[in-house]
């Protein structure tokens, strides 16, 4: 509605709506600009050749009577003389009605290697972008570089603008980063529309369904309904026990007692997470039962790092953030874990004793006896599983110090899809096509299957039991394994 606005508005306006291909905008785009046209009044008479309004390649050029147009036409038809010809309604039509008409064109940018070569030499005086969180940031700066474009009369356009329009996408999206930068710049404009306001354009009953569906899926109803950034990811995550509404909160405080709990993973991604873990003693009738709490509070991230850089990072973050580090009253003391592959000897030497050499007294521990990747995940879960006496769940994840871990957490750490490399590994995705979430989840689970000695203790009981009693073993592996 707003690219026919503008082209009724400015004569001799033209307007590019852009989106990732053209099959696209066949599919999409056309169809609901036709609805718009179809609401707007424009018809396309049986003969195309005397309409002002007109549509060509399948509804990918559209060409739009600006009201000076509509205005010239109905002079031009009430002149006094003779009744207007054919040919000289279609001659003026294609003449000085076009001139004052306006212009869309819808382009599908098929190539991200060749966006540039598609835009470059192109100007308009608005640009719509559909579907933008399929586009490229680079797709932004080329298109700003495009409103150039002058009106009927030889003037440039005063009031050039370029719409993104899109789904809410990840919350670390070019476009979502783009609204916190810009903030207070009124230059930029952001509306986040809930499905509600558009209620009147839906299929009865669309939105109660959107609501059941989404009902036990937060990031799903706050992106498809309430127009929010949101994560979501595909496949099944690793962390399949952690909950966004349990687990998930915003400036977690420091539980003073609490072990300070760093840890570290190597390799060209360095990742660290500080957390608290503390015992508390629950008297539960004649017993006292013993629970962990593990909070995860901060993190460390760096791509294409080294493990000196790392180290000052960590030293830098420790003092920052926890300067109680080192006081007693506060901080029962400061623990340490790190894959044992960080202190295998490699040509460029041993991670480990590159810590140790930048951090002067630390102990760097690791798992003392071999556990399955398996064993550890589901002591990970079981920890998120895990709540009090009180009903209160024993983890936290800090969302605004954690943003990776926060990320992995709903699934960007997940087991390959059916058909995706790895899939019969055994191993959950690594590296880039996830964005680096095992390092960071790496560095969370290190420390969590050293420290939690009841989570252990329960997963030995379990494991004993199965091997007493093989009849049991499907039961105690399924409630294990909730993510099969």
């Amino acid at each position: 509605m707003e690219a026919v606005r503008h082209c009724t508005h400015y004569p001799g306006a033209k307007v590019l709506a852009v989106r990732q291909t053209q099959v696209s905008n066949e599919d999409t785009s056309v169809r609901t600009f036709n609805e718009v046209y179809d609401r707007a009044g424009y018809r396309v008479q049986e003969d195309e050749e005397i309409s002002l309004f007109r549509k060509w390649n399948g509804g990918l050029t559209v060409r739009i009577p600006s009201a000076d147009a509509a205005k010239a036409y109905n002079e031009f038809m009430a002149e006094i003389g003779p009744p207007k010809t054919r040919q000289q309604i279609i001659a003026w039509i294609e003449n000085d009605g076009d001139r004052l008409c306006s212009y869309i064109e819808f382009r599908g940018l098929k190539d991200e290697n060749k966006v540039e070569g598609q835009l470059r030499g192109y100007e308009c005086s608005l640009m719509c972008c559909v579907e933008a969180d399929l586009l490229q940031e680079q797709d932004l700066d080329l298109a700003i570089g495009c409103l150039r474009w002058k009106n009927a009369y030889g003037a440039y356009i005063d009031d050039y603008s370029i719409i993104l329009d899109s789904n809410p996408p990840s919350p670390r999206h070019w476009i979502a980063k783009m609204e916190k930068r810009v903030a207070g710049d009124p230059t930029y404009q952001f509306w986040h529309i809930k499905t509600a306001e558009n209620a009147a354009n839906l299929p009865p009953g669309y939105i109660a369904k959107l609501e059941a569906q989404y009902r036990m899926k937060p990031a799903h109803r706050r992106r498809y309904l309430l127009g929010e950034y949101a994560e979501l990811f595909e496949g099944s995550p690793v962390f399949f026990a952690f909950q966004e509404d349990r687990h998930a909160f915003e400036d977690v405080p420091w539980p003073s007692g609490a072990y300070l709990v760093r840890g570290w993973d190597f390799g060209s991604t360095h990742a660290n997470v500080w957390s608290a873990y503390f015992k508390l003693d629950f008297q539960v009738g004649k017993a006292v039962v013993p629970v962990e709490y593990w909070w995860d509070l901060h993190e460390y991230f760096n791509e294409m790092s080294d493990t000196e850089r790392q180290c000052r990072a960590v030293n830098d973050i420790t003092e920052r953030e926890f300067p109680f580090w080192n006081d007693r009253s506060v901080c029962a003391g400061v623990l340490d874990y790190c894959d044992p592959a960080g202190a295998a000897m490699t040509d460029k030497g041993s991670s480990v004793n590159v810590v140790r050499s930048c951090i002067p007294g630390i102990v760097l521990n690791w798992q003392t006896r071999v556990r399955s990747l398996d064993t550890t995940i589901s002591i990970y879960n079981r920890l998120l599983e895990q709540r009090d006496p009180a009903g209160r769940f024993v983890y936290r994840l800090d969302k605004k110090w954690c943003p990776h871990l926060y990320a992995a957490s709903l699934g960007e750490y997940r087991w390959p899809l059916h058909g995706e490399a790895g899939y019969t590994s055994g191993e959950p995705i690594k590296g880039p096509k996830c964005n680096g979430a095992d390092h960071i989840a790496d560095a969370s689970r290190y420390p969590k299957i050293n420290c939690l000695r009841l989570a252990q203790q329960e997963f030995d009981k379990i494991t004993a039991k199965n091997k007493q009693f093989p009849g049991r073993r499907r039961e105690s592996l399924n409630k294990l394994k909730k993510y099969d």
